[in-house]
């Protein structure tokens, strides 16, 4: 795979596909080895232990395939109203301001991202007061300052729906973008002008923004 992708890469430079395969390699990898999922959720507990309600499990135990952790009380995010009722709208909103929050502090501040952080990874524990629970540390990314640059470029854009500013962040990502033919920047660029036009308006206008972040890729 690794050889097809370096091919690829003479003929197309801009799809970076080798890089996109020695990524997908390294996340394999590193989800193999328990002691590096330790050593991630260490580094989420000291960036987070401010934080009375945001918390993660305590490795007690890692080998490269052994993991002992401390348990976790709570509900499971993801099957909240289906097995334990109605959400009220406290809850609901604890949940989504309280993610919002954790999010933007592993990006703003950490640099330190869980790559995996999705509602069958949050538990909710009420039993003293709300408090949310991040499991499955397997996956994370960490962020250079470009990268980070052309995250938060992306976001403003979304909320702007600047479509050419958002084609720009994108591309941001990887520096392997400048070489994208003048041909190809044009059509992306084109593209995401489509996809703003349809699906994305701005703040206010009830965008999915997780519908517009699945958009062509350069």
């Amino acid at each position: 795979m690794v050889g097809l992708a370096r091919g690829v890469d003479v003929v197309a430079p801009w799809l970076r596909l080798s890089e996109t395969v020695a990524q997908f390699s390294a996340t394999l990898a590193a989800q193999t080895r328990l002691d590096v999922e330790a050593a991630h959720l260490r580094r989420f507990n000291a960036n987070f232990r401010g934080w009375r309600d945001v918390s993660f499990p305590v490795p007690l135990f890692a080998t490269d395939e052994v993991l002992v952790e401390t348990f976790e009380h709570g509900k499971l995010v993801a099957s909240l109203a289906e097995k334990h009722g109605p959400v009220s709208r406290r809850v609901g909103a604890y949940l989504v301001n309280r993610g919002e929050d954790v999010y933007l502090k592993m990006l703003l501040d950490d640099k330190l991202m869980h790559a995996d952080l999705h509602p069958g990874n949050l538990l909710y524990d009420d039993r003293h007061s709300d408090n949310v629970v991040l499991v499955d540390a397997g996956m994370v990314a960490r962020l250079d300052e470009r990268e980070t640059e052309a995250f938060i470029g992306l976001v403003e854009a979304l909320g702007a729906a600047d479509a050419p500013a958002a084609a720009r962040c994108v591309r941001l990502f990887s520096p392997a973008n400048a070489a994208m033919p003048p041909a190809a920047v044009a059509a992306f660029d084109a593209d995401m002008v489509a996809l703003f036009r349809e699906r994305c308006r701005g703040y206010g206008t009830g965008v999915d923004f997780g519908d517009v972040g699945r958009a062509p890729k350069p």
